[in-house]
C-alpha cells in the first residue's frame, strides 16, 4: 500500500487513517474497511465500528456500510448484542439493529473497564445503580448504592450501606450484610477471592459467590490455591481456604515473594522461609534472605545470610550459610543443577543436593553454561565442567572458545589452536594461528602462516590456507579475499566468481551484495550483476514475516531488496520501520513528503 495517509493511529483491532481531514479504518491485514470519509472513527467491537459525523454518532459494519445512522449525541462500543447511546440528554441501550432494548431514561451507562467487560452494562438513575446483561435479556433496575462486576457471573452490590453479592441475572447470592469488600489476588496461578469485613474483622467469599469463612481475622492474603496467610491477635499464621488453621499464629511478619515459590516469615530481627503449601522450610534464623533466583532444581532458589556468610535454600533443601560468594548458574535452558560458590578465596560448585562437587580449588568459574558446558580456571589454565558437575577436562589450556552447535570448542596451547569435543577428548591437536567455530555444515575456518582456509570436523584440510580473508559458506559459496580483491569460492576452494570486488557479503538466497568503485550492487551466483553498483550501504536485516531482506541506502534514503534481488522498495523513503508492527506481518513506510503507507509480506 503506497504512502497516502496524513496520519495513522494504531488501535487494538487495526488502524485509523486520516486523509484530507477525514478518517477511515484499516484492519490488521491492512485492508481498507472504511474509507476516510468520517469526522472520526473508533475501534471495531463485535463487528460494528463507531463513527462520528458532525456531532452525531452511529455505527458501520466491517464493509463500511452504515448499519445505524449517526443520530446519537454520544455512543459507546458494542458488547455482545448491545451498546449504550445517548439521546435527548439521557442514556439508553440499543441492539445491532438500532432498536432500543432499554429506552433513554438513565443518567449514565457504564461498560466495566476491566475483563469481563462484555457481561453487563451498569445503568444509573437518581444516584441508584442497576445493570443490564450483555445479551439484553435481563434488566436489573437501579436500586443499589453501588454495583461492580467481579467476574463473568458475580456482581457486588451495596444496599443500605451493606455489601452483598448477586449473579448477572439479578439473583441475590449473599444478602447485603458486610461493611466492606475488596478483591485479593495471589499465588502463582493468580488465585482471586473476595475479602469481606464485618465489625473490623475479615472473612472471605469465593468468586462463585459462596462464603468461604466468616470474618474472624485482622488481615488475610492468598498464598496458593489452597492456602492463605492470616493475622490474628497481631500474629501471622497459615489457614486453609475453609478457614482451618494450618500453622499457628506466632510470626511477627509475612512477606509474599511475588510470583515465586517462597514466603519470608519474620520473628524479631530474624528471617525464615516457608513454601506455598504452608510448610515451614526454615524457622527464622537468618539476618537476611535475598531475592529469588532460578535455582539448581529449576525451582526458585533463595540466598540466605548470617554473620557475613551466605547459604542457599531451594525446594526443601537448606544449605547453611558458609560461603563468601554464591552465584546461581544458568544455561540457554534458564537453569542448571549447579550453583557456583566461593570459600576462602577459591571456587567450586554445589549440586542440587547441596553437596560440593569438589573442594573449593578454582581461581574462577563460569556461571553461564554455553551448550551445557562452563569454564573453570586454575593457575591461569582453563578447563571445562558440564552442567551435571563432571569435569570433562582439567584446567590445562591457555585459551578456549565456547562450544559450538557441532559440539566442539577451540582450545589454545602455547599459542596454537585446536579442538576438543564435549567429552574433553582432543579431536584436532593445537596447530593453527586462529580458528572459527564449526558451522552447522561441519566446517571451520583456520589460519596458518597468515592465510585462511577450511577444515572439516575430522581435522582434514579441505581448502588450503591461502586467502587473506575468508567468510562463511551460504548457498554453496563463501566470500574470499586474495591479493586485495574479493570474490567467491566453492567448497573445493576454487573461485566460482573471480576476485574483483573491494568488499563482498555472503549470499542471501540467489544474490550477494558486492562493492565496486565505492558503491554496492548485487550479483547472482554466476557473478552477473543483477543490480549495478549504485548504493552507499547495504545491510542484511530480519523483519518478522519477511525472509532475507537487505536494506539499501542511497543519498541518505532507504529502500529494501529481497533475497532474489528484487527491489521491494526504491531507496526514496525517509524511514522503513518494523518495530511492533512487524509482528503483524507488515512494515510501516514514511515518504519524504511525510505520507504513510504499508509494505505487506505478500508484496
Amino acid at each position: 500500500m503506497k504512502p497516502q495517509f496524513d496520519e495513522i493511529e494504531q488501535l487494538s483491532t487495526g488502524f485509523k487513517v486520516k486523509k484530507n481531514e477525514k478518517w477511515g479504518f484499516i484492519d490488521n491485514t491492512v485492508k481498507v474497511l472504511v474509507e476516510p470519509v468520517f469526522d472520526d472513527v473508533y475501534d471495531i467491537y463485535n463487528g460494528l465500528l463507531k463513527i462520528k459525523v458532525g456531532n452525531k454518532f452511529g455505527f458501520v459494519n466491517e464493509n463500511g456500510k452504515i448499519e445505524i445512522e449517526p443520530k446519537f449525541e454520544d455512543a459507546k462500543y458494542f458488547i455482545g448484542n448491545m451498546a449504550p447511546v445517548k439521546q435527548n440528554g439521557k442514556w439508553g441501550i440499543i441492539d445491532k439493529t438500532g432498536r432500543f432494548i432499554a429506552e433513554p431514561m438513565y443518567d449514565e451507562c457504564v461498560i466495566p473497564n476491566l475483563p469481563p467487560y462484555d457481561k453487563i452494562i451498569i445503568i444509573s438513575k437518581d444516584e441508584k445503580y442497576g445493570y443490564v446483561s450483555a445479551a439484553g435479556t435481563t434488566v436489573v433496575q437501579p436500586q443499589f448504592e453501588e454495583v461492580e462486576l467481579l467476574n463473568e457471573n458475580l456482581v457486588a452490590i451495596k444496599k443500605e450501606g451493606k455489601i452483598g453479592f448477586a449473579d448477572i441475572s439479578g439473583k441475590i447470592l449473599i444478602n447485603p450484610e458486610y461493611d466492606k469488600y475488596y478483591s485479593i489476588v495471589g499465588g502463582s496461578d493468580n488465585i482471586r477471592i473476595i475479602a469481606v469485613s464485618k465489625n473490623n474483622h475479615i472473612g472471605a467469599v469465593s468468586m462463585t459467590g459462596h462464603v468461604m469463612f466468616e470474618p474472624a481475622y485482622e488481615d488475610i492474603s492468598v498464598v496458593s490455591k489452597n492456602i492463605l496467610i492470616a493475622k490474628k491477635n497481631g500474629k501471622w499464621g497459615f489457614i486453609t481456604f475453609d478457614g482451618k488453621v494450618k500453622v499457628d499464629f506466632k510470626y511477627d511478619e509475612f512477606e509474599r515473594l511475588i510470583d515465586k515459590n517462597f514466603i519470608l516469615i519474620k520473628k524479631g530481627k530474624k528471617v525464615g522461609v516457608a513454601n506455598l503449601n504452608g510448610e515451614i522450610i526454615a524457622e527464622p534464623q537468618y539476618d537476611y534472605v535475598g531475592d529469588p533466583f532460578l535455582g539448581p532444581t529449576k525451582k526458585d532458589a533463595l540466598m540466605t545470610g548470617s554473620k557475613g556468610k551466605r547459604g542457599i535454600i531451594y525446594n526443601k533443601i537448606v544449605v547453611p550459610p558458609q560461603f563468601d560468594v554464591i552465584k546461581f548458574c544458568s544455561t540457554s535452558k534458564n537453569a542448571t543443577i549447579l550453583t557456583a560458590v566461593k570459600k576462602d578465596g577459591k571456587w567450586t560448585y554445589i549440586n542440587k543436593y547441596g553437596k560440593l562437587i569438589t573442594q573449593p580449588q578454582f581461581d574462577s568459574v563460569d556461571e553461564y553454561f554455553y551448550s551445557g558446558v562452563a569454564k573453570i580456571i586454575e593457575n591461569n589454565k582453563i578447563g571445562f565442567i558440564n552442567e551435571n558437575g563432571k569435569i570433562i577436562t582439567k584446567p590445562q589450556f591457555d585459551g578456549v572458545t565456547p562450544f559450538d552447535d557441532c559440539g566442539f570448542a577451540g582450545v589454545n596451547q602455547k599459542g596454537k589452536w585446536g579442538f576438543i569435543d564435549k567429552s574433553g577428548k582432543l579431536i584436532i591437536k593445537p596447530q593453527f594461528e586462529e580458528i572459527s567455530n564449526f558451522t552447522a555444515d561441519g566446517l571451520a575456518r583456520i589460519k596458518l602462516k597468515g592465510k585462511w582456509g577450511y577444515i572439516e570436523k575430522g581435522g582434514k584440510v579441505i581448502i588450503k590456507p591461502k586467502f587473506n580473508q575468508l567468510g562463511i559458506f551460504k548457498e554453496g559459496l563463501a566470500p574470499a579475499k586474495l591479493g586485495g580483491k574479493c570474490g567467491y569460492i566453492d567448497r573445493k576452494g576454487n573461485f566460482a566468481i573471480k576476485p574483483q570486488y573491494e568488499d563482498a557479503l555472503y549470499f542471501v538466497g540467489d544474490t550477494a551484495a558486492v562493492k565496486l568503485n565505492g558503491k554496492w550492487g548485487f550479483i547472482d551466483k554466476k557473478g552477473r550483476f543483477k543490480i549495478k553498483p549504485q548504493y552507499d550501504e547495504v545491510i542484511n536485516v530480519y523483519i518478522m514475516g519477511y525472509k532475507d531482506l537487505r536494506v539499501i541506502i542511497k543519498n541518505n534514503r532507504t529502500g529494501l531488496i529481497d533475497s532474489k534481488g528484487n527491489i521491494l522498495i526504491d531507496p526514496n523513503f525517509e524511514s522503513i520501520e518494523g518495530g511492533n508492527l512487524q509482528f503483524l506481518g507488515y512494515v510501516l513506510l514514511k515518504s519524504t513528503d511525510n505520507k504513510y503507507g504499508f509494505l505487506l509480506d505478500e508484496e
